[in-house]
This record gives C-alpha cells, structure tokens and sequence, in this order.
C-alpha cells in the first residue's frame, strides 16, 4: 500500500483536499491511500518568492509519518517553485507542486483545481517509484520532450499542458517502462483506467481541442481568421495548409484566393493582416535567408502583435521545413509541421485564441 499525503504550504482555500484525496483514492484503494492534512505548514509567505526544492523538503520531510509505510509526501502551494516548474520532485519520497500561474490552464482545460492537481501529480508519483526501483535520478528515463499527449509529457508550451490535462494518457513506451521497472502492475493498470475513464468524463460536445480521431472544426458562425504569412517559393505547401486549415473551419487569408483583380495588394495585404485573429508565419529556407515582401508582412504582424495582450496567442511561427527561426519571432514557440504530430499542435493553439476571441467577442462560440 502506498500513502499519500497532501500538505498545505500556505493559504490554499479555494482547494477542496477533501476532493483530491477522494479521486486518488478512487484510482484503486487498495493500492492508493491519500490522506490530506489540514493545517497549513507555511502561515506566512509571499507569492512572487519563489520555493526552492530544498526549502520545499526542509519542510515536508519534517513532517511525522509511518516508519513501517511507504509513503509519499506532497507539498501544495501558491509561491512559484524553482526553475519555474510546476511540478517537481524535491527530495526522497517528496513533491511540491504549484498553483502559481495556472488558473487559465486548467480553465481552458474544462477541469477543476483539484482535477488539475490530481492529474499534475500522478506522473510524479509514478516517478517516484520508479526512480526507487531503477535508481535514478535522470528525468528523461521516464520523462520524455516529444509531445504525445502523454502524462510525461516535459512540455512548456501552454496548449499541450492544457491538452495534456484535457485528455490524459499513458503512453505505451512510459507504460513498458514502468512495468520493466517491476512497479507493481496493479497500480499502472488503475492508474491507466483512470486516466482513460477521467479522458472522457466531459461533453464531448463541449470540448476545445482538436482531436484527430474525429476531426472536430470550430462551429462557430465567425470563424477563426488565420492570415498565411509565406515567401511564393512555399506557394505549393502554403496552399496545402490552407485547403486543411479551411477543412477544420478556419478562415484562412491566402493572397491567390483572397485578393480581388484590380485591388491594390500593397493596400490589402496589411489590411489583412491587421483583420486578422493570428498570423501563421510559415518558414523555410527559401524564407528566411532571402529578402522579400514576407519581411513586410512579419513586421506587420509584429506591429500588430504589440497591440495585443501579452499572453494572447497571435504570431505562429511555423517551419514547413528544418529551418532556423528569425531572432524577431524568437521569442513565440514554434511548430514544425514535418512533425507527425505538427498540425495537430497547431490546431490546438488556434482553438485556443478562438476561445480567447470569445471572451473579447461573445459572437464567437467555443470551438
């Protein structure tokens, strides 16, 4: 049996531990035990200080416990951890995790703070058993960069932590490990069937996110307006990512199927871009070591997107080839569509500026 145990390192109200501690318990009981305490550890504390992982487990391997039960302590809290990361394993047998910053996440997500929680923690608690059977300490033997949607997914990028919450997995290469690791089978079997039962606990009709399986398209009236930000040698592959774009119910503004005969496209071009909901920058090396009117329409963009609110997706850089990114889009995460997984990563982050349009227009519905 394996106990969990959930502290509070300050002011957490707007947590329900009681309801953390039900869904981990609901996994598999006799596997699975959390219990949660409720006084706060930390009484006074500031927000914008980060935790460090040694402060972190200075306090909670203090904390009294079952010498004859294995057991893992976790550390909730407000206050950023070190290196910024959410989650982190900060000692032997302990995990802190943070709420800083991640209301939109879990919002977007469709998911409570205590859902969030539960499915933040479980790839740590694997984690950790892990790393006692195999003796590790490197992350990247469980962990992994490639984006699957998988719960072990290392990922910065807010689209697939939102998807990742969304719709839960374990992967089959994450889930060979483990079992190769001697983890008892029990508890990964529970722990799938529960993420595969958590995946489909919401109105599929009300989901955000595209799904390849079923090729879900934003329904809305106003649909999403992407302007095709390209050099005319990528003319061939542009096109191809406008005929899907418009496949998923994105308005997609192409000069060869936009602009009118007898319209000035020095006129017209900035104009779309400026109408425009995001601009899909799309690079190769046919783009970004020549000169050409593609450096115009970037510095539209950039104009534009200095106009927009911080954490708004507007500018997508998309590299239809292995190809370096201009310093000036340097700082927007990037998608490769050569990728297998490129476009549907892309669709994630155009339905995720849909749903930002419909809060600042209530004419758009969610996607």
């Amino acid at each position: 049996m394996l106990e969990i145990h959930f502290f509070k390192l300050g002011d957490l109200d707007f947590v329900n531990f009681q309801k953390i501690t039900s869904l981990i318990n609901s996994i598999d009981n006799s596997v699975l035990n959390a219990v949660s305490h409720d006084k706060s550890l930390i009484i006074d504390y500031s927000t914008s200080k980060y935790f460090s992982d040694s402060y972190v487990h200075g306090i909670l391997s203090t904390q009294p416990i079952d010498i004859f039960k294995t057991v893992i302590r976790v550390g909730i809290t407000q206050a950023p951890l070190e290196d910024n990361f959410f989650v982190r394993s900060v000692g032997s047998n302990c995990i802190a995790l943070t709420l800083f910053q991640t209301k939109e996440i879990y919002t977007l997500a469709n998911r409570t703070v205590e859902e969030y929680i539960v499915i933040s923690l479980l790839p740590h608690i694997l984690w950790t058993i892990y790393k006692s059977h195999k003796h590790t300490t490197d992350y990247l033997d469980l962990f992994h960069l490639e984006t699957k949607g998988c719960i072990f997914d290392l990922t910065a990028y807010k689209p697939d932590k939102v998807f990742k919450i969304k719709k839960p997995q374990l992967d089959s290469e994450c889930k060979s490990k483990l079992l190769e690791a001697n983890i008892e089978p029990q508890i990964i079997i529970a722990i799938e069937a529960f993420l595969n039962e958590f995946a489909e606990t919401k109105d599929v009709s009300e989901k955000i996110f595209f799904e390849k399986t079923s090729k879900r398209t934003p329904t809305n009236k106003t649909k999403l307006k992407a302007f095709l930000c390209h050099a005319s040698g990528d003319k061939p592959a542009v096109r191809d990512l406008y005929n899907q774009l418009t496949e998923y119910g994105i308005d997609p503004w192409l000069d060869e199927e936009d602009l009118l005969p007898g319209q000035d496209w020095r006129l017209e071009i900035p104009k779309a871009v400026k109408s425009s909901d995001v601009v899909l920058v799309c690079l190769s090396n046919k783009s970004t070591n020549k000169a050409g009117y593609i450096q115009k329409e970037i510095k539209y963009a950039l104009d534009v997107a200095s106009e927009q609110p911080e954490d708004e997706i507007y500018i997508i850089p998309i590299r239809l080839e292995e190809c370096d990114v201009p310093e000036a889009l340097s700082r927007w995460h990037w998608v490769n569509l050569s990728q297998q997984n490129g476009f549907e990563r892309l669709m994630r982050s155009l339905c995720i500026r849909a749903e930002s349009k419909q809060r600042l227009q209530p004419s758009m519905k969610a996607i």
